[in-house]
């Protein structure tokens, strides 16, 4: 069975994700690996996925730029060649190249896609979508794009998703082949040589290096309790940390 891996880009300390036209969205895009991420591990990972999967939004946005403002783009080949599921009940056509529309009930649409091989399926969001898929419990991976930034405004993506009751998330190693879906920011000059992701419950902070988060009976055993270091360009004071549940990572 195929595995729903979310693939969640530029996300703060703080537990927000960079909404456009914020300081901390302007700050993402600084980057020239981030404006045109050209990493071949990458690549690679998005030319394997047996589906791409978006919400409308997202599909409107991301088909525009791919197709219209952003053709040379590295990502567009590989997404117009890919297999493409839009989740939509209002959307009627979608004219981007082999693309198909799930308009039915959300985890049987998901669970046809899921069956007849191995591999995965990769949710672009947007938001509604990912949060739709949590609450049904049909997400087996977070990959998150975590920068060392406390964004003080944005979206937080965990807002309205109940804590799960039959399974918990853990960070686990990126694959050997390595990701850059774990994308870091250092200064404006500089990246840090390895990516220190914050995962936090209720009781303490832990610093794990890991931005893969799967789910698992039970959390491994976790550290003695630290705070986060290499936080660049922050904008407030120290980042107010909510549950596990909404973890920066």
């Amino acid at each position: 069975m195929r595995k729903l891996i979310a693939t969640v880009f530029n996300y703060s300390l703080d537990g927000l994700l960079a909404d456009e036209g914020t300081d901390f969205w302007n700050f993402c895009f600084d980057f020239p690996e981030i404006r045109e991420p050209d990493d071949p591990a990458h690549l690679d990972f998005l030319q394997s996925a047996y589906a791409h999967i978006m919400g409308r939004a997202a599909y409107e946005a991301i088909a525009l730029s791919m197709t219209t403002t952003a053709t040379d783009h590295p990502f567009a080949d590989i997404l117009t060649a890919g297999r493409k599921v839009v989740f939509s009940r209002t959307l009627k056509t979608a004219e981007w190249a082999n693309t198909t529309i799930a308009a039915g009930d959300t985890a049987e649409e998901i669970d046809e896609l899921r069956q007849g091989g191995d591999g995965y399926i990769l949710v672009w969001g947007g938001v509604s979508l990912w949060r739709s898929l949590m609450r049904l419990d049909l997400i087996d991976e977070l990959r998150v794009s975590l920068f060392p930034y406390v964004a003080g405004e944005g979206t937080r993506l965990f807002d309205g998703v109940p804590r799960p009751t039959d399974s918990t998330w853990s960070p686990t190693p990126p694959p050997a082949t390595g990701s850059s879906s774990c994308s870091t920011a250092g200064t404006a000059n500089q990246r840090p040589a390895a990516l220190q992701c914050v995962a936090v419950d209720d009781e303490a902070r832990h610093v794990a290096d890991a931005t893969h988060f799967s789910r698992s009976a039970e959390l491994a055993p976790r550290g003695p309790a630290t705070t986060a270091s290499g936080r660049t360009r922050s904008r407030s004071g120290d980042p107010a940390l909510g549950s596990r549940r909404s973890m920066g990572c």
